[in-house]
């Protein structure tokens, strides 16, 4: 079913999986819906304005730096805790950028999470 206007509006989280590095990582942001300022006609698909958190900039800089692509999954029924327990079980990484992310932190944590897994797994 298509959607011409968000049905929910509210708190949510997008998630994407990024299968391009060892391990694979699980990208979860979270978000909250909006609605949009103007009527979007033109746009044929189901859609949803956000405004991440903490901010846009800091949201992007984090997805960029952890590698996160455009196809996200958009859910309001799940919490970070349910994502990071699933990347725990599928053996994925799970990184969250909150209204607590910082840059210069998430960066640390890249770096933390990427040594561990060499550490885990062996050189």
């Amino acid at each position: 079913m298509l959607l011409r206007e968000p049905v929910i509006r509210g708190e949510g989280l997008v998630a994407f999986a990024a299968c391009i590095f060892l391990p694979t990582v699980l990208i979860v942001n979270q978000v909250n819906v909006i609605q949009p300022q103007h009527p979007l006609p033109k746009l044929p698909v189901a859609r949803a304005i956000w405004a991440p958190e903490p901010n846009l900039k800091v949201a992007a800089t984090a997805w960029i730096h952890a590698g996160g692509g455009h196809h996200t999954a958009l859910s309001f029924a799940l919490r970070p805790k349910h994502l990071e327990n699933f990347a725990d079980m599928a053996g994925m990484e799970c990184l969250l950028i909150d209204a607590e992310t910082t840059i210069a932190g998430f960066r640390k944590e890249l770096r933390w999470n990427d040594m561990y897994y060499h550490l885990a797994n062996g050189f």
